[in-house]
């Protein structure tokens, strides 16, 4: 199959265009669908350690609140980590949002607000209180450089090395 490419580096005309320029374009966010729940997600403040406690009481009681899911009442996740893994997964455990306590770097998803609509699930992430159990971390790559992951060669490097010419000495 034969693929053009007359198209790069000319004008092409874009039906949409106009509509998006102007403000006349509707975005997917833009649509309105009924029965739709909005999530908003609540990020851990410490870059290691483990969370004490989290509190989402507050954040329930708010009206249009439908639940706030953290590793204490999150629905069951596969047990096994090959049910994560692919072939081309580095090793280890993968990252599994929601899991169970540890946080392992600044920001990490550590409990979803879901309410009826956007703003509330937003206004109630504010009203989750976590405690956390702060541990010491490591922000200077070189410093953990000999742990660094070495990727297998791709099927490609492999291929390129079986191909070239056997020389003998």
């Amino acid at each position: 199959m034969a693929t053009t490419t007359n198209y790069i580096g000319r004008p092409q005309s874009r039906v949409d265009g106009r509509a998006k320029v102007t403000g006349e374009a509707k975005y997917a966010a833009e649509y309105n669908v009924p029965n739709l729940a909005y999530g908003y997600v609540v990020s851990s403040e410490i870059a290691k350690g483990k969370i004490t406690k989290i509190d989402a009481a507050r954040a329930l009681v708010l009206p249009g609140v439908l639940q706030v899911f953290t590793h204490e009442n999150r629905p069951s996740l596969a047990w096994f980590d090959r049910s994560y893994q692919d072939e081309v997964s580095v090793p280890g455990s993968p990252f599994r949002p929601l899991y169970n306590n540890e946080v392992k770097y600044n920001g990490q998803p550590i409990a979803l607000v879901v309410a009826e609509e956007f703003e509330i699930a937003r206004y109630a992430a504010t009203l989750v209180r976590v405690e956390y159990e702060a541990e010491p971390h490591v922000t200077d790559l070189n410093e953990q450089r000999e742990k660094a992951y070495e990727p297998k060669k791709t099927r490609s490097e492999v291929l390129s090395e079986i191909s070239k010419p056997f020389v003998f000495n």
